[in-house]
């Protein structure tokens, strides 16, 4: 290994090791710890003959008590999934540089149970979901729609991503959560085609989003990862379905709800499959500083900023606002221009 390489390798590891919570990592293999103190969670060991649970976990590194097994977040994943360390680096999120072609393994859906909406939760929200939808695609959803449309989405996008309208402001119970659910366009996030949030964007009034109550975050656009070479991150779920309808054969396409890294989570292990991590966020100071965040998250970002306009023309804030200005067909051959030849 060059000392160049070897260098980088050392810097991702110890961002890796300041980043991930050991805790929420087992979590998400194992499920629900059986026993959680102030500052540790325990489980049933998975290494060796376990009754009582020996695996305590704390948040830079864990130990079980039975087997004497130990370690830290990459340890760990060695350890439970069999990996090299380098693997296991990857796995985490890392950066490696190649000495010779990886083989990329599969997006890992994320596990851990206090991190996922109840299932209660998840059912009532499809059910209603499906009901907006309906809504939408109704006479009564007529306006909605027509907003959508010089929005850039179209009426497959809106079948697509299962968007809705709620007609008039109401409460609900989903599961045993009491939710609020204002008027305005309904954006669920699927997750294997079950709901984790739902957010609403009202037609007037502040705020312009209101999240449901009892979601969870996720990463919007999960269900129609394709596994290609490169992930594009927009800002929010609108310019999410817009950019994928128009780059997705060349980009996968995905949101967390914002620019921020706060969202990312235990969603870490679907970033791990992507050579790059394009940020298109939007020209604003929102943007710039989630743009520094992301880069001291990880080595394998890169920028794709959203097309700024003319010196003579107002700012174009995001892609939606580029899409308006520029039209389809030029604004995909922006991004595929900015786009390393591969």
């Amino acid at each position: 290994m060059d000392a160049t390489r070897e260098m980088v390798i050392e810097d991702e590891v110890n961002r890796l090791k300041a980043y991930i919570d050991c805790r929420e990592l087992i979590a998400s293999d194992l499920g629900e710890s059986r026993w959680r103190g102030q500052n540790y969670w325990q489980w049933l060991c998975p290494f060796h003959a376990d009754s009582n649970p020996s695996l305590t976990a704390y948040k830079d590194g864990w130990t079980c008590f039975g087997c004497g097994a130990h370690g830290d977040a990459i340890a760990w994943v060695q350890k439970y999934k069999g990996l090299t360390f380098l693997d296991a680096v990857r796995e985490l999120g890392g950066y490696v540089p190649p000495s010779a072609p990886v083989e990329r393994p599969p997006a890992n859906t994320p596990k851990a149970s206090h991190s996922v909406p109840s299932e209660a939760w998840r059912r009532d929200a499809l059910r209603a979901v499906e009901e907006f939808h309906r809504c939408l695609l109704s006479p009564e959803g007529a306006r909605a729609r027509k907003y959508l449309h010089r929005r850039g989405i179209t009426d497959d996008d809106i079948r697509t991503w299962r968007l809705g309208y709620i007609p008039a402001d109401r409460q609900a119970r989903w599961g045993d959560v009491e939710v609020r659910l204002p008027r305005g366009i309904a954006i669920p996030a699927l997750v294997n085609g079950v709901p984790w949030y739902v957010k609403v964007r009202r037609p007037a009034g502040d705020p312009k989003y209101v999240h449901v109550k009892g979601g969870r975050s996720a990463m919007f656009g999960y269900d129609h990862l394709q596994c290609k070479a490169d992930l594009l991150l927009c800002e929010g779920e609108f310019d999410a379905i817009l950019m994928r309808r128009l780059v997705g054969d060349v980009l996968d396409v995905a949101t967390f709800g914002s620019a921020s890294v706060s969202n990312v989570g235990i969603w870490v292990g679907a970033l791990v499959v992507y050579s790059y991590c394009w940020l298109g966020f939007d020209n604003d100071p929102a943007g710039d500083k989630a743009r520094e965040m992301w880069y001291e998250l990880t080595a394998r970002v890169r920028h794709l900023y959203v097309p700024a306009g003319d010196d003579d023309d107002r700012m174009i804030k995001d892609w939606t606002e580029a899409w308006m200005r520029y039209g389809e067909e030029r604004l995909r051959e922006y991004v595929l221009r900015c786009l390393p030849v591969k």
